[in-house]
């Protein structure tokens, strides 16, 4: 679980090249809202390889993030190693890429990853900066710091027209009763300084907290099946929805509202065991005794992916048999369900390949290709 949750350049001068994966136009109703019915039973994706390991390549150790590349090849961050692996369409290893370090082109701790075009963009979540690489040699390129003073650097959300999608999170204000502004998404232009020259395209509310107190300290933590918000960037748009609701909000990378897509349902109660084992998972029991629980589970989690037709994907449960996939086409104003078996956490998806980590039975997580079903 840790390696896929882990969530978290001087550039001398760089254009970005066009995307190779790019939703569609509008749909009719930009602007508004597109309702979509909740779908019916989901049918399993087919499985088309998984990524083992082998005399030649590495020792995998905390998965994270995923993506697939222009000739299919899928990239892995290896948060123990400090490197991303890259393996060949039909799944043997090709290259680790980075090395671990501070200087450019190594990884402190390498998260998140993005192919687009013939570049390859690593956020790396300790050193705040995004190490571009090309994807043909997995060379470095160049490397780009994305801090700005008294905000914190979140997430690399995607790479979109001239700059990086980044969102921004701020802390809760002990002076301020616990209030937490809301998470800014800013477009940071590429080049040297770019994050002080950033503009903020949308804002979304931040994370849910509850306060404690322990010691004589006041604090705040995230709420166990807390809301928050999810969101993600491809080509020239982002797509970003509250955990509340099932409503993903559609914007331009200027920031202008496009449209929104929803689903009306209801969400799912937490019940009295699930609430016992999201306590349980806190070492401390005089921080046990204070918090609270949410009462629901998120509507969807964690962000949503967006293939290359402009549909939204959103992974609606996890830690089970199976894992469901709501796919929301607001193009041809439907939705459908997929399932995939076990506990999955989908990260990428592109020329009809959905690549996606999958806790297997006997404990370990592996990487697996599927097939992505047609409209």
């Amino acid at each position: 679980m840790s390696g896929r949750r882990l969530l978290a350049l001087v550039l001398a001068a760089a254009t970005l090249p066009a995307c190779s994966s790019s939703p569609p136009e509008v749909p009719p109703g930009s602007g508004s809202d597109i309702v979509l019915p909740a779908p019916g039973d989901g049918e399993p994706l087919v499985e088309l390889l998984v990524i083992e390991e082998s005399e030649d390549g590495p020792l995998l150790g905390s998965r994270g993030w995923h993506a697939l590349g222009n000739g299919g090849q899928i990239y892995v961050t290896d948060f123990q190693a400090k490197q991303v692996h890259e393996f060949a369409a039909g799944g043997g290893f090709v290259r680790s890429i980075g090395a671990p370090g501070e200087a450019p082109g190594e990884f402190l701790a390498p998260v998140m990853l993005y192919a687009v075009a013939d570049s390859l963009y690593v956020y790396d979540n300790r050193s705040f900066r995004v190490s571009v690489f090309d994807q043909a040699t997995g060379t470095f390129q160049r490397s780009q710091g994305v801090t700005i003073d008294g905000v914190l650097a979140n997430q690399l959300l995607g790479v979109g027209p001239g700059g990086f999608a980044v969102s921004y999170s701020h802390s809760p204000n002990l002076a301020t009763d616990g209030v937490v502004d809301d998470d800014e998404i800013r477009m940071v232009p590429f080049g040297a300084g770019g994050a002080a020259r950033s503009e903020v395209i949308w804002r979304t509310p931040g994370v849910e907290w509850v306060p404690y107190e322990m010691n004589g300290f006041q604090g705040y933590r995230v709420k166990p099946y807390g809301k928050r918000s999810m969101c993600t960037f491809l080509g020239d748009r982002g797509y970003c929805g509250h955990t509340a609701s099932l409503r993903i909000h559609v914007f331009s990378a200027r920031g202008d509202s496009l449209f929104a897509v929803t689903v009306p349902t209801e969400p799912r109660a937490v019940t009295a065991q699930e609430r016992e084992a999201a306590l349980e998972r806190i070492p401390s029991e005089a921080l046990r005794a204070q918090l609270v629980v949410a009462e629901s589970h998120p509507m969807f989690y964690p962000a949503p992916v967006v293939d290359n037709a402009g549909r939204i994907w959103l992974q609606r449960t996890s830690g089970g048999d199976t894992t469901e996939f709501w796919i929301l086409d607001p193009e041809a104003n439907t939705s459908r369900s997929v399932t995939l078996r076990g506990d999955a956490r989908l990260y990428d998806i592109r020329a009809g390949r959905a690549v996606a980590q999958v806790l297997d039975d006997d404990g370990l997580w592996r990487t697996r290709v599927f097939a992505v079903p047609d409209r």
